[in-house]
């Protein structure tokens, strides 16, 4: 579409052909070349919702409509929004909440004063909670559409099949099954992960810690200072420590008997998720030394799988492995008026073999296509994001401070976020192939205009950006 057209503001519709364009206060489906009107007046407001998912305003009501404009659910609603990661739509009648489907699919009617979903459903199993004006809580299974009463508030990541669970009327937690049935109750201070068929547990803060089994039944006795997960061979513990002694860790049996002498002064789950957290990835273990050298520590194979020679090694998956050696370089890392220190680290592979070198980034993850290594200089809207393919290749640069792998349109997404109150407001500024070549960038100049810019860094509009500086 070209730039001198008689709309006042567009959205790309299914991506390809066609667009929303708005026009005298109301929307209309028109082609990509703004020449056709496919369908006048689809509604006189419009927002994206989820993928090919948009609510649209008509007479005060919010309805769904798909990208070719068709009515999926009619203007009945009082608002609607998207929940999870565009998982799942909520829609508001009067003060009361429900739930449909990304596609708009009808899951349960306005009948919730709270619908709760931080982050990602695919974490919790595609499990939401909800809860009514009557106090009750409800867990919503998004792929069966099932809905279950349930004594737990919002469940916590899905593992093994199980959810760690906290109590509505109790600060403990518990454990329930993928259907959302409580199978432990929660009456424990502290459950860790579930994995190996058994979960640790802990009855109060200053009381060692034990396992049991997926019903509930204690199968190796409190006994320990800190238990992590079992892998299919053993798991490690901490030992309790002693007057003018301080516990190490070692390898436990299924009955609790140690493997061998606790030996390791350091032992934590191996994975970092994409804001920094520790969090399981099964089968493996970071250990350490008192004086900061990290290895891993295999609890299927029940061995030390990597020395501790390393500043930092944590897994990405079986696959890949971060690491950081004694002599990379650290960076700086801003915390409000603060400085960190952080090691930067790189990726190998489970062979060894070194696919991106420690130098800039201090976070890395498997991006959410699984295609891509994202890299991060940090954690603040300051930070830069980078992409690289599983070979180590680097795709896109760290200019950005986010970017998105859309797979079904064959582009790299490059957002700035800014910041607006709690808000965080994502501005695209560029797009590129899969393969990192530049397709199209929007660049600020001196005087504070916007220009796009092709993927050879010419200008396509505005040609002269000084007639678009804001005037102060």
């Amino acid at each position: 579409m070209p730039f001198d057209n008689p709309f006042g503001n567009v959205i790309a519709a299914n991506g390809k052909n066609t667009v929303f364009a708005g026009l005298n206060d109301v929307w209309n489906l028109v082609s990509a070349d703004g020449k056709t009107m496919l369908k006048a007046n689809v509604g006189d407001t419009l927002s994206l919702l989820t993928p090919n998912r948009f609510g649209f305003g008509r007479d005060g009501k919010i309805g769904i409509m798909d990208a070719e404009g068709n009515e999926v659910q009619p203007a009945t609603f009082d608002d609607a929004y998207a929940g999870g990661d565009g998982e799942f739509i909520v829609y508001r009648v009067g003060d009361q909440l429900g739930i449909l489907t990304a596609t708009g699919l009808k899951i349960t009617d306005a009948r919730f004063d709270v619908v709760r979903s931080s982050g990602s459903a695919a974490e919790r199993g595609m499990l939401i909670a909800a809860s009514g004006s009557d106090g009750r809580n409800w867990i919503i299974d998004l792929n069966t559409h099932e809905v279950q009463p349930a004594d737990f508030d919002l469940p916590l990541t899905m593992i093994d099949g199980h959810l760690v669970v906290r109590g509505v009327k109790s600060s403990g937690v518990g454990l329930a099954d993928r259907k959302g049935k409580l199978v432990i109750d929660h009456k424990y201070v502290s459950l860790g992960d579930p994995s190996g068929g058994l979960i640790s547990f802990q009855e109060d803060y200053a009381s060692p810690c034990g396992y049991l089994d997926y019903e509930g039944k204690v199968v190796i006795e409190p006994k320990f200072s800190q238990c992590l997960p079992f892998g299919q061979k053993d798991a490690l513990a901490k030992e309790l420590s002693t007057e003018g002694r301080i516990g190490k860790f070692g390898p436990i049996d299924r009955s609790g008997e140690w493997l061998a002498p606790p030996s390791y002064d350091y032992a934590a789950l191996p994975a970092l998720s994409e804001y920094g957290f520790s969090r399981l990835e099964k089968g493996f273990l970071s250990i350490g030394k008192r004086t900061g050298e990290q290895g891993l520590y295999s609890t299927d194979e029940g061995k030390e799988i990597v020395p501790m020679t390393h500043r930092l090694f944590r897994v990405i998956s079986a696959d890949w492995f971060i690491f950081s050696e004694m002599s990379s370089p650290m960076i700086t890392i801003p915390y409000g008026d603060t400085r960190d220190f952080q090691p930067a680290i790189g990726v190998m592979d489970k062979h060894g073999k070194r696919l991106i070198e420690p130098s800039s980034s201090v976070l890395i993850h498997l991006d959410a296509s699984g295609k891509f290594f994202q890299t991060s200089t940090g954690l603040s809207l300051k930070s830069k994001a980078g992409l690289h393919d599983l070979n180590g290749k680097s795709i896109v640069p760290q200019e950005w401070t986010r970017l998105k792998v859309d797979l079904d349109a064959g582009v790299i997404k490059g957002y700035e976020v800014e910041a607006q109150g709690v808000e965080r407001i994502e501005h695209l500024r560029a797009l590129y192939d899969l393969e990192g070549k530049p397709l199209l960038k929007i660049r600020t100049t001196a005087c504070g205009a916007h220009q796009v810019l092709n993927g050879a860094g010419k200008p396509i509009w505005p040609k002269n950006h000084r007639n678009y500086c804001p005037k102060h």
